[in-house]
């Protein structure tokens, strides 16, 4: 047995359920599948659950569901919670889910987590199986929810990471590259080669602006990417990682997702 085969049979086990070629199911898999370390990864259709008492996967760590639109996965929630009163829970929501929580309220906050975020949400949930965090209570109300997701870093959590800047908007620029030049990274100005990251700026997400995103992935010396999109779709992420980004995120999130994401491509992860 390998090194890697050892971790990965003491891993916590993640149960994905979702529709088969379902965008958020595929990509939420993506997802899971580049943490194999962290996980061993069981899946499910939403016909399946819930699960039968002698089926593997009723013993599961963590259960996710993907799902496309608030309706889209019926699930009792109260049975669900009396059968695996110890596994952890997540609802993984693609874009058309944006009003849950407003018009819908089926799950509590704490269970929720858009796709964009999930990556950075099941590094939470591992620390939690690994009783390294203390977990969100199913009863968190937004605030709860929201340190929850967004742990305290150091003063200086991009010290020793240089970044460049590349789009349209200078003074959007100016402000992204002054929030990581006070997180303690230090600022490219002479050429994008000497950056560990470069932030692209997406929008508006043209032939032209996808033509420069792709010259510059192209060159020896590039640097890693992240593209920034004014809203984030699925078919914009695939798109950029396909021309040789290394993330892309939404420009409003908060502040520590950024720097999340500039560290994650600078450590190649």
């Amino acid at each position: 047995m390998t090194d890697e085969d050892s971790s990965l049979s003491e891993a916590p086990i993640l149960t994905l359920v979702g529709r088969s070629g379902s965008p958020v199911t595929r990509e939420a898999e993506q997802i899971v599948r580049r943490q194999r370390r962290c996980w061993n990864l069981w899946i499910a259709s939403p016909d399946e659950f819930p699960f039968a008492a002698d089926d593997r996967r009723a013993q599961t760590d963590l259960i996710l569901f993907a799902v496309d639109h608030p309706d889209d996965i019926g699930i009792d929630v109260d049975a669900a919670w009396a059968d695996a009163p110890l596994t952890r829970w997540l609802i993984c929501r693609a874009d058309w889910c944006d009003s849950t929580g407003r018009t819908r309220d089926r799950w509590p906050q704490s269970a929720h987590v858009p796709v964009s975020a999930l990556a950075a949400r099941l590094e939470l949930e591992f620390d939690v199986l690994q009783n390294r965090r203390t977990p969100a209570a199913i009863t968190a109300d937004r605030n709860e929810v929201f340190a929850f997701g967004h742990p305290a870093t150091p003063a200086s959590p991009l010290q020793g990471v240089t970044v460049a800047w590349d789009g349209p908007d200078p003074t959007l620029g100016e402000s992204v590259l002054a929030a990581c030049r006070a997180a303690g990274a230090q600022v490219a100005t002479s050429s994008v080669s000497n950056a560990d990251v470069l932030l692209f700026d997406g929008d508006p997400w043209t032939a032209t602006r996808q033509d420069a995103l792709g010259r510059l992935t192209a060159s020896v010396d590039a640097p890693a990417v992240v593209v920034q999109f004014g809203y984030l779709r699925l078919h914009q992420r695939a798109e950029a990682l396909a021309l040789g980004a290394c993330a892309a995120i939404e420009k409003l999130v908060p502040e520590q997702e950024l720097f999340d994401a500039i560290l994650s491509v600078a450590n190649g992860d």
